[in-house]
């Protein structure tokens, strides 16, 4: 007989499952043997054969996995789903001892079986001890090794549905008719039908067609935090629903498809913004992800352990950020984990980066306020085009566990604030959203601050969109706004030509897509001296705005009255994003942009003249200030993009940290620095 799986047409467990009723005897238990990890062992599960309506057994063997040995197995990604209820299956080729695994695991291994053939298996419930904390953090730290060598990793989204056939044709059709370039995060058509990789043309299915493939997306699988690197580290992998299945690259390039199209209003009912968003984040696997985006991008996905919030994210680490030595350990708890973890990236990266993912409406009895609790879901979109102190390394010091201080500058006071309460356009339609901002606005008094001629307008659109234009990209990138287009689509919705009611034009969309993005979840505001920006939702009258040296955001601190402030959160502030308020503004017709580095895979930030197009390696601001004593610049292999600094004299390596951007250098220049007390 051929070597397949054993199959049926409907879901459900198979009769002849038992139940943990059924199976109660403690003596039937099964009882781990420990594994030695000096060794590098793990288990590997045998799913013995059988028809589709047997008793599932499995045998648990030890096996070596290391560099110069790898068994033959295929690792298993699944939900795990309640834990309640469990069902006993038998382990051993006697089948005496019994193991509870839950229900949704239970309903997987009939479908996983073959009939005639062991089948070789890694599932993490079953071939870990999960009663045993040390082995349970020992073997999350292998995880890198077991789905990045498993010959291939299989995805169980569940049994078939009604209508799961009807998605996954949907899905395999797309995927037939369009590639995609990650890189550049492009899509093209793969015939003349050019029609299915156009973003201003939906895709041609009817209502019950995108409700399938809604149904299918939005299963659990999706939704858990593991599976991120279950499905990243796959060298192959297939995902399986009932006994039809489709290979996950295919998957991914309809992800994308879905994100850069128009979609009816049908699609967004039936498919949340949070569920849209993690998809497309999950399916983006261009190059490596630094940490900070890596904890972003995973805050839609579920875990039943708010540690998990990070060891479940190391095996995805950059090798610049392994040294960051973070070890799964269980018995700490999430905050001991998060402050951990905030500490060694400072000290490693030189940066204060993570410090932005704070997002605090009040500050909370027990907490750190300058470390963040990714235990709450964050709701805003990081501000990702930011500059505001820029090459500089942080300065910090640490007091009493509690207290970080920073250096940097205090650049002004909140004024007024206004919550931005309009939710994603997905949830409204684009007219009503842009009425919305509108009323905004004539709120916060900015029809009379913005004109044509004050350049208010620009700095406006700016702060909006996070200055997160196609035109400040070295290669613009589709479906971004331009910033002209911008600027022109937010003057007609502040005098009221926009037409609020009728045919929405797709850069309209655009436009205010990438507003609801940045926008929500957080407040507009306007400072005491003249600037506007976008702040956390719990800005308020009073609160400093602050540039710290090594933030790339500028970041929103309450004083606390006795001399100590605490971290509401980050903000995009008009006037400053660039590195203005260490270095003063920069020359005309020179701005920021995010040059792509061919040979590193990613952007850097870098300044560019529009008027004669020439790109400056280094800041214009600091041209003819010389180095600091025993400093100099070190030829390397991608000068092009960036400098780097060493001193002869005292042996430091400051990377592409410009040591003019230093506390003394600054100093010495007469700029006014202030060390934050932050608790």
């Amino acid at each position: 007989m051929p070597e397949t799986p054993a199959v049926r047409s409907s879901g459900g467990l198979p009769d002849r499952t038992h139940t943990h009723a059924a199976l109660s005897d403690p003596m039937n238990v099964y009882h781990y043997s420990p594994l030695n990890y000096e060794a590098q062992e793990i288990r590997i599960l045998r799913l013995l054969p059988g028809t589709l309506s047997a008793d599932i057994r499995v045998c648990l063997e030890t096996t070596r996995l290391a560099q110069d040995f790898v068994p033959d197995f295929e690792a298993l990604s699944y939900a795990w789903g309640s834990t309640e209820d469990p069902v006993e299956i038998s382990i051993g080729e006697s089948g005496t001892c019994t193991l509870a695994v839950t229900r949704n695991l239970a309903e997987a291994l009939p479908f996983l079986r073959y009939e005639n053939k062991t089948r070789a298996l890694w599932v993490d419930a079953i071939c870990v001890n999960q009663q045993d904390t040390a082995e349970r953090s020992s073997q999350v730290r292998r995880m890198a090794d077991i789905y990045s060598k498993a010959a291939r990793v299989l995805i169980w989204l569940g049994p078939s549905s009604f209508d799961s056939s009807v998605a996954l044709d949907c899905l395999k059709l797309v995927s037939s008719k369009i590639t995609v370039n990650w890189i550049n995060a492009t899509m093209s058509p793969l015939s003349n039908e050019r029609h299915w990789a156009d973003p201003k043309i939906q895709l041609p299915f009817d209502a019950e067609e995108f409700l399938a493939i809604c149904n299918l997306l939005n299963r659990d699988w999706f939704g858990r935090l593991w599976i991120w690197q279950e499905a990243r580290l796959a060298k192959n992998a297939t995902i399986l629903c009932g006994t039809e299945s489709i290979p996950w690259a295919a998957v991914r390039s309809v992800v994308f498809c879905l994100g850069r199209k128009l979609q009816p209003y049908h699609f967004f009912d039936n498919m949340l913004s949070n569920r849209r968003d993690l998809l497309i984040r999950l399916c983006d696997t261009r190059g490596s992800v630094p940490f900070l985006n890596l904890i972003d991008d995973t805050k839609y996905s579920l875990c039943s352990d708010n540690r998990d919030r990070i060891f479940a994210l190391l095996s995805m680490l950059d090798k610049s950020e392994e040294s960051l030595h973070i070890v799964p350990d269980y018995t700490k708890t999430p905050l001991e984990v998060y402050q951990e973890i905030v500490v060694r990236h400072i000290k490693h990266w030189r940066k204060l980066n993570l410090v932005t993912s704070v997002e605090r409406q009040e500050h909370m009895v027990g907490e750190v306020s300058w470390v963040p609790n990714w235990s709450v879901l964050r709701n805003t979109t990081p501000i990702v085009n930011g500059l505001a102190s820029g090459s500089s390394m942080s300065w910090v010091a640490f007091k009493d566990d509690r207290i970080l201080q920073v250096a940097g500058i205090a650049i002004a006071t909140i004024r007024v604030t206004e919550n931005f309460s309009l939710g994603p356009c997905g949830s409204q339609t684009y007219g009503a959203f842009a009425l919305g901002l509108k009323r905004m606005a004539e709120q916060m008094d900015l029809e009379g601050f913005v004109n044509e001629s004050s350049g208010n307008l620009r700095e406006l659109a700016r702060v909006l969109c996070s200055n997160d234009f196609s035109s400040q990209m070295s290669q613009p990138t589709a479906g971004y706004p331009s910033l002209s287009d911008s600027e022109t689509i937010l003057q007609a919705i502040l005098k009221e030509s926009f037409d609020f009611q009728g045919h929405i034009e797709y850069i309209y969309k655009t436009y205010l897509d990438c507003v609801a993005t940045y926008c929500y979840g957080r407040s507009l505001f306007r400072s005491t001296n003249g600037h506007i920006g976008l702040g956390p939702e719990g800005a308020k009258p009073g609160d400093l705005i602050t540039a710290w040296l090594g933030c790339d955001s500028v970041m929103i601190l309450r004083p606390t009255g006795s001399g100590q402030y605490l971290v509401i959160g980050e903000a995009y502030c008009s006037g400053v994003m660039d590195g203005s308020a260490f270095l003063g503004p920069l020359p005309d017709s020179v701005e920021k942009v995010a040059r792509y580095a061919e040979g590193l895979k990613f952007y850097l930030p870098t300044f560019i003249n529009r008027e004669s197009g020439k790109l400056y390696v280094e800041d214009p601001r600091l041209e003819g200030v010389p180095l600091p004593e025993g400093w100099r610049k070190e030829e390397h292999a991608n000068e092009e993009y960036f400098p780097w600094f060493v001193n002869d004299s005292t042996g430091e390596d400051n990377g592409y940290f410009d040591p003019r951007l230093s506390v003394e250098a600054l100093g010495s220049r007469g700029v006014k620095l202030q060390v934050f007390d932050l608790i």
